[in-house]
């Protein structure tokens, strides 16, 4: 039976899975290639992902690479990675049900200003996120910190990430996964694990 139900943010909470998007869409304006903005798009992510930079500087390194001012592309790239409000009020079905966590690889300033614009706090009992960790899906500490965190048992708990290599180690662990690919696959799937109403 399941208790715990984990969500990814990029490509499960938003139907954008990257920053391909906004590189198809601005790279003229930087007059790049997508390839090249996608590399100066990414070049630090990793470390702002784990704070071994931070948000700030990521951003303001990023804007003087693309002389732009750090604050509108930040609120340029976030604006790229809508949220689907079909699945968040799915999630505040769920809550009355199930223990709700979001387990996601961002950067700090960007998710959490998500997190408060949308009352999101409201929606999720937990969230572990790679910043607050120093840790990245899918490293399975990262999985066994948000089960023991959470007090749930592996085969209790449903985990949903668009990303074939997180799901795989999930699995390893023992946790049920859905491969998130779009909202109407993910319902048929879901229905697979528990009993749910759409409408």
């Amino acid at each position: 039976m399941i208790k715990t139900i984990i969500f990814d943010y990029a490509g499960v909470l938003t139907p954008t899975k990257d920053k391909l998007y906004f590189a198809n869409s601005t790279h003229e304006k930087f007059n790049m290639t997508i390839p090249e903005l996608m590399d100066i798009l990414y070049k630090n992510w990793h470390k702002a992902s784990i704070n071994k930079i931070t948000a700030k500087q990521y951003w303001q390194d990023l804007g003087n690479k693309l002389k732009t001012d750090p604050a509108k592309l930040k609120k340029s790239i976030i604006d790229t990675f809508p949220l689907d409000y079909k699945l968040i009020k799915l999630i505040e079905k769920l809550k009355a049900n199930y223990k709700i966590v979001m387990l996601s690889n961002q950067i700090e300033d960007w998710l959490e200003e998500v997190i408060d614009n949308n009352n999101l706090r409201d929606k999720f009992d937990y969230f572990f996120n790679s910043y607050q960790i120093g840790i990245k899906k899918p490293d399975e500490k990262i999985f066994l910190i948000a089960l023991e965190k959470t007090n749930s048992n592996a085969n209790e708990t449903l985990f949903i990430d668009d990303s074939l290599v997180n799901i795989t180690k999930a699995k390893e662990l023992g946790i049920n996964t859905i491969q998130f690919e779009t909202y109407e696959q993910f319902i048929i799937e879901l229905k697979r694990f528990i009993p749910i109403e759409t409408r």
